[in-house]
């Protein structure tokens, strides 16, 4: 018998996910900041884009000189030298979100009655007051990673492995410092993939992402193409198939105020928990939005009438793995023909 579902959603803005420290209202100095840091050289080769016009094709136009571009550094590596391959799979993996946030339809023009759009970032008019900062985060990731035309500022971004904060330990289901599962009954929370903060702990005026292990273990992007058009039917049309390095990548870059542009003009982007209800006197489940299922259903989620604060599009925008899903999507859809 076909059991019928009714979602009410309930977003607790308040709680964020592990793997993200809750915002703080102060802007940070890595917005503006262009001095080298202290540490540049870290304990491995610093890494900045050297773009291959095959994967993002340069703008037209005579004020576009290869040769005088800036790009955000990665650098650091903390750690990193304990997993051997760390540094040539994140930097492939920075490399490939930046092909990612330049897929047509992801950096501009957003077609938002495209299905893409509306599984991911919701109905055209659910969202219409939030599409220009959708569209606006972005756009910003694409350019602060590497741009064709020089921005005002260098900038640098902190590569770790060591795990400051002490969230990719694996530990025993019954350890006092195990975070509770979200339900009754449910396993104790996976480990990360990885994290960020927008200050590091030792270089605090520059932001850093730490790479956990299941990170490393991850598909490159190529490889996720491969793996996921070489299944079958219906397998190779879900998109949880092709999860890749890449997507995580562009998934912690949301975070990261110099990559969004926030906390303004734009909203910081976080990892939002959600209240499923199933059926009209079912359990509440809880679930961080995070995988394709759990964004579509907050994609669908049809929000405060209005617009505005509750909106679809108030939630989308501010939902990382929402905006890291789509410009997953599109990019997929090259490769698929479609």
């Amino acid at each position: 018998m076909h059991q019928s579902f009714i979602l009410s959603f309930a977003i607790l803005a308040a709680r964020w996910v592990a793997g993200q420290d809750a915002p703080v209202e102060t802007d940070t100095p890595s917005q503006t900041t262009q001095k080298e840091p202290p540490n540049f050289q870290g304990e491995d080769t610093p890494y900045q884009i050297v773009p291959n016009t095959d994967d993002v094709p340069a703008p037209e136009g005579d004020d576009v000189e290869i040769m005088n571009k800036l790009g955000t550094w990665l650098y650091g590596y903390t750690g990193c030298k304990d997993f051997p391959g760390a540094r040539g799979k994140i930097a492939g993996a920075y490399y490939d979100s930046w092909v990612m946030a330049n897929t047509k339809g992801v950096k501009s023009d957003i077609n938002w009655n495209e299905a893409s759009a509306l599984e991911f970032l919701g109905a055209p008019g659910l969202n219409k007051d939030k599409q220009p900062q959708i569209q606006a985060v972005m756009a910003n990731i694409a350019t602060v990673i590497y741009s064709y035309k020089n921005p005002l500022f260098q900038h640098y971004i902190k590569v770790r492995c060591d795990d400051p904060k002490k969230r990719c330990q694996k530990r025993p289901d019954n350890d006092p410092c195990q975070p509770d599962p979200p339900n009754d009954g449910d396993k104790p929370k996976p480990t990360p993939l990885a994290y960020s903060s927008n200050r590091d702990p030792d270089d605090t005026d520059y932001p850093f992402i730490n790479f956990c292990e299941g990170f490393l273990n991850r598909r490159s992007l190529a490889d996720a193409i491969t793996y996921g058009k070489a299944l079958k039917s219906p397998e190779n049309l879900k998109l949880g198939n092709y999860d890749n390095r890449a997507q995580t990548f562009y998934h912690e870059l949301t975070h990261i105020h110099l990559a969004a542009n926030s906390p303004k003009p734009n909203p910081r982007v976080t990892d939002l928990q959600i209240d499923i209800k199933i059926g009209q006197r079912g359990r509440t489940y809880t679930t961080p939005a995070y995988g394709p299922l759990v964004t579509k259903l907050l994609a669908r989620w049809q929000g405060a009438p209005g617009g505005g604060s509750g909106s679809t599009g108030y939630y989308v925008q501010r939902n990382a793995d929402n905006l890291a899903y789509y410009a997953l999507v599109k990019y997929v859809m090259t490769k698929n023909d479609n």
